[in-house]
């Protein structure tokens, strides 16, 4: 059974994203934690966690980062690694949220799209006079809670994007509530520091409410039409992912699709036959997901663009290469035609 974010999910079918497991490991590589072995405890590796289309074991992420807090030994790494969270680390979700027009609009796609990144929990929004309250409410059997790092590690990236986003400091809670026990004395300066407000604990959901008139706020770095054609893009990735009879072709089909670009380009013949198929049949089974092979390919190579953008360790050139183009400069053009942003600002921007 494929990994994918339906709905219901067990300890054992919940999954998260490659691009959000980064967001700890490159902390603790920040701290000079040699990551591999752990990645190795659950069956993982760089490799692993360089695949952006990757969706891996909720089970395995919620290990790993209890390895990464022991080895720290640092019980307030979802607080720690939160914080540094940048919008390449929510993959294509983080970006359709920069491109926004206003806070509003970017926590209502926060709760679409959120299952794309980690579907164990929900996003919820609700209006409580002059408040709005999102609540992170576990989807698990029996709402089993996610725990106190998982809880944190939410709440630091919420707060800290928001920040990122509006460009104000004075993006603030009202209040933050956890449902997790109050940890010990010594440790309450570190809520007090990032949240700057009332932070609760014991209490009966994980919740977290800003000033109904918030929701106004632009976004600096709105952007209409890249919000267009990522919403395209995360309703396209939503409606695969709903599949639960997928038996697995699709994950092949990209995975071929993505060596083929840095081999002269995915053709349908070469690709079918990776993943198993017959042209005629991959034509079909595209064809009945309302797609086709040229749209998956294009896709697939915006989502990769809009990734490695991202990543400040590849050039253009780099990334021309990553993505089957012949020369960088039919990158920077198709890049601008996608996004309305040439490669270098859109990464500046987004930095």
């Amino acid at each position: 059974m494929p990994l994918t974010p339906t709905t219901a999910p067990t300890r054992e079918t919940a999954i998260v994203a490659a691009h959000l497991v980064r967001l700890v490991t490159d902390y603790a590589v920040q701290l000079g934690v040699d990551v591999a072995p752990l990645l190795a405890e659950v069956g993982w590796s760089s490799a692993t966690l360089a695949d952006s289309e990757a969706r891996l074991r909720y089970t395995d992420f919620a290990a790993l980062c209890e390895r990464v807090a022991q080895v720290l030994d640092d019980p307030l790494l979802g607080l720690h690694a939160g914080a540094q969270v940048k919008a390449g680390h929510l993959g294509s979700l983080g970006f359709v949220l920069i491109s926004c027009a206003t806070v509003g609009e970017a926590l209502d796609r926060s709760r679409r799209y959120s299952g794309m990144v980690m579907n164990a929990c929900s996003n919820e929004l609700e209006q409580h006079g002059d408040l709005c309250v999102r609540y992170w409410r576990s989807r698990l059997p029996g709402r089993e809670p996610l725990g106190r790092l998982q809880d944190e590690l939410n709440m630091a990236v919420w707060v800290t994007l928001g920040r990122w986003m509006t460009g104000r400091e004075d993006f603030q809670a009202t209040w933050v509530a956890f449902r997790h026990p109050q940890p010990a004395p010594e440790q309450l300066a570190a809520y007090e520091a990032l949240f700057g407000c009332p932070v609760t604990f014991a209490q009966p959901e994980t919740a977290i409410a800003i000033p109904a008139s918030v929701l106004d706020w632009p976004l600096p770095q709105g952007n209409p039409a890249v919000r267009r054609m990522l919403d395209a893009l995360c309703e396209r990735t939503l409606h695969q992912y709903a599949d639960r009879n997928d038996p697995g072709w699709l994950g092949s089909v990209h995975k071929a699709i993505v060596q083929a670009f840095e081999h002269g380009g995915p053709e349908l013949d070469a690709v079918a036959a990776a993943a198993g198929l017959r042209s005629d049949e991959l034509g079909a089974l595209l064809a009945r997901r309302g797609t086709s092979f040229r749209t998956l390919v294009d896709t697939l190579r915006q989502q990769l663009a809009l990734s490695y953008i991202a990543d400040p360790s590849l050039g253009l050139a780099d990334i021309a290469y990553l993505l089957g183009f012949s020369e960088q400069s039919a990158f920077q053009r198709a890049f601008k035609r996608w996004t309305g942003k040439a490669p270098g600002a859109y990464r500046n921007s987004a930095a």
